[in-house]
């Protein structure tokens, strides 16, 4: 396993600062996102020319995925094609093996199928040879079931998950009963605490059950990158980073030890 964070958590840092950040605190990658919310995201307009500048400053830290603010089902077959593809090529000019995609809330099996057939054609038509992460989300993306069954049904290796088992809990979603069957799909497990009432809080100080989710993970074959996801884009007043990653890495470490 590999560790990473989502530059969710560094939004004040440049590209280059969130690599020498990572060297210094010992993670394996960093998740940079493709959106205008900080001074360290990659824009939408990335030339070959600033991708290969960003290359040469990752410093030997690994891009796991490229996340991103797709086009989903909502939209159409059509144009959430287009969005996937042309983030892919993006994360191909990166060096990131993979994109993160949110799917579009899916309301029953008509959307499950389009979503299917949607990413059967992406794969179809892609030449970069990017893989697709799905994360499951409580307001736009797949519940953990839904996903499990469309990589189930495409059963395609680069088609994955992106698990965040947050957002079941948010969703009161039964998790831990199909981690066995997830781990196989499982590219990246999301680490984001909270507390009874649903905040975030440090790694460790909340409710979820990190260690037992993946205990029963790696029992079953996960080998992918563990992520904090640690939101100071979105709530400012949570502490600094700094904090997030000490409390990530005593968790993680007393983990695999």
């Amino acid at each position: 396993m590999k560790i990473s964070f989502t530059t969710m958590a560094t939004p004040g840092l440049t590209p280059r600062m969130q690599f020498e950040t990572a060297k210094r605190y010992g993670f394996d990658g960093v998740d940079l996102r493709v959106i205008e919310r900080g001074m360290g995201e990659i824009p939408k307009s990335l030339t070959p020319k600033e991708a290969q500048t960003l290359r040469l400053q990752t410093q030997g830290v690994e891009v796991p995925v490229l996340m991103c603010y797709n086009e989903k089902i909502q939209a159409g077959s059509k144009e959430m094609e287009t969005s996937l593809l042309e983030y892919m090529k993006i994360a191909a000019m990166l060096g990131a093996p993979a994109i993160r995609i949110f799917t579009g809330l899916l309301k029953g099996r008509q959307d499950q199928d389009m979503l299917i057939a949607i990413l059967k054609s992406v794969l179809e038509k892609d030449r970069t040879g990017t893989a697709i992460a799905m994360q499951n989300h409580i307001n736009c993306s797949v519940t953990l079931h839904q996903a499990l069954d469309v990589c189930e049904t495409i059963n395609d290796p680069r088609v994955s998950l992106i698990l965040s088992p947050d957002h079941a809990v948010l969703l009161n979603e039964p998790y831990e009963e199909i981690l066995p069957e997830l781990a196989a799909y499982t590219s990246q497990l999301y680490v984001a605490d909270m507390s009874p009432d649903h905040k975030p809080v440090l790694p460790g100080q909340g409710i979820m059950p990190y260690t037992r989710i993946l205990q029963s993970l790696c029992r079953n074959g996960f080998d992918g990158y563990v992520t904090l996801k640690w939101e100071k884009c979105w709530h400012p007043e949570l502490p600094p980073y700094g904090d997030a990653f000490d409390a990530f890495l005593f968790w993680y470490r007393s983990f695999v030890h």
